[in-house]
């Protein structure tokens, strides 16, 4: 069944930015939590929140880029992904993981909310759309 599952890649949704850093460095360990299980259950997991893991800070504070300069490349990695994941824990309190997920949705690509459902998913069945559905 991993095997099987490997193919598919899960971009991982939740909060990351915080005006206190051991509270952003939280975040990360939360996501980095969840991409870790994602991976361990056969999917192949992708999670921003280490992708830019130093580079972020830095350059929000230097002003080299901005919050939404990641969003806009976020999208882009998004867009190759087959769904997105949603960080029970912290994705409703964060705006950059509200616009993923519309983003998502506008390109049909399923959306999890409970980790169970990604395990459960029939990945052959075209007509789901949000699996999720509004069970947050």
């Amino acid at each position: 069944m991993r095997e099987e599952r490997r193919q598919y890649v899960i971009y991982v949704a939740g909060k990351l930015f915080d005006n206190d850093p051991v509270e952003e460095e939280f975040n990360i360990n939360i996501a980095r939590n969840w991409a870790e299980k994602i991976w361990l259950s056969g999917f192949t997991a992708i999670c921003p929140h280490l992708n830019t893991l130093g580079i972020c800070r830095k350059a929000k504070e230097d002003g080299t880029m901005t919050g939404n300069d990641f969003l806009e490349g976020d999208f882009h990695i998004l867009d190759r992904c087959d769904g997105i994941f949603m960080i029970p824990e912290n994705w409703k309190i964060s705006e950059g993981a509200i616009e993923e997920l519309a983003h998502a949705k506008q390109n049909g690509q399923m959306v999890f909310y409970k980790f169970e459902n990604l395990l459960l998913h029939k990945w052959q069945d075209p007509w789901a759309v949000d699996l999720g559905g509004d069970n947050e």
